[in-house]
């Protein structure tokens, strides 16, 4: 079966890359801040160069897990929101807010605000506050530049991900919203009620007990069907098929989309 979506193999491996050179980058730049720092501190100041070291070095180890664990696309909402907060030390910077999307679309698409929603939207609002009012500190006339700068750059990439994403929608052949665990030749009935019993929001060690198995032997397994149905892991199975129906049908079991 063809996946298209950001836990296909496909995805993971370019999210895995991504990682991979991203602390890769970040490990050159601290090399050669340190070589250069007396000539580097003579430019931006000692205090701000010693800061430049630590965050390349903070922002390397997300960079490695996610090389990793490449479905936990949390690690990349972590990384832009630390890159957001980091670009206000900067007098008008638009990739503070372009970052900050990131880190919200992010988390929106790993569903980390299906719960406690209202105190994670006044959050994401504060910090929303925060990012495109902040240099208001430099006055008022610096402040409203650099507010009509950020909304500018805020705007245009949003409506470029709207286009997109609408024609990523429209593109699609079919909106039927039924996962068919049947037509996947590794997996099995049993591993459908399972996937059932997840989406109901069932842990491993009661499907275990329900079943008679233990636990670890529900763990291994599901994690392997994770794979097979290219979703992550649990939270991005949930993430994806929530609102979806997850059924095994016999006749169809050995087709493909």
């Amino acid at each position: 079966m063809k996946t298209t979506h950001i836990y296909s193999n496909t995805f993971l491996n370019i999210i895995r890359f991504s990682g991979i050179l991203a602390a890769t980058l970040l490990t050159i730049s601290i090399i050669y801040r340190i070589i250069d720092f007396n000539i580097i501190a003579e430019q931006i100041g000692y205090n701000e160069a010693i800061f430049v070291i630590i965050q390349n070095t903070l922002l390397t180890i997300p960079c490695i897990v996610l090389a990793i664990f490449p479905e936990h696309l949390e690690i990349i909402s972590l990384l832009s929101l630390l890159f957001a907060l980091s670009c206000n030390f900067d007098y008008c910077n638009p990739m503070a807010p372009l970052m900050f999307m990131l880190s919200v679309s992010t988390l929106a698409y790993r569903g980390m605000y299906h719960n406690h929603k209202r105190f994670k939207f006044i959050l994401t609002a504060l910090l929303t506050i925060f990012i495109f009012f902040v240099d208001f500190r430099f006055g008022l006339k610096k402040g409203f530049a650099s507010f009509t700068t950020k909304m500018a750059y805020s705007f245009v990439t949003g409506l470029s991900i709207i286009f997109a994403s609408q024609f990523y929608s429209h593109s699609q052949k079919t909106n039927r919203k039924v996962l068919v665990i049947s037509k996947y030749p590794e997996l099995t009935k049993r591993d459908c009620e399972w996937l059932n019993k997840i989406k109901d929001g069932m842990k491993y060690d009661a499907i275990a007990i329900e079943d008679g198995l233990a636990s670890s032997t529900v763990k291994n397994r599901l994690r392997e069907i994770y794979k097979i149905i290219e979703c992550g892991d649990r939270q991005g199975f949930v993430s994806l098929y929530r609102d979806w129906e997850v059924i095994f049908n016999e006749d169809n079991k050995t087709d493909s989309e």
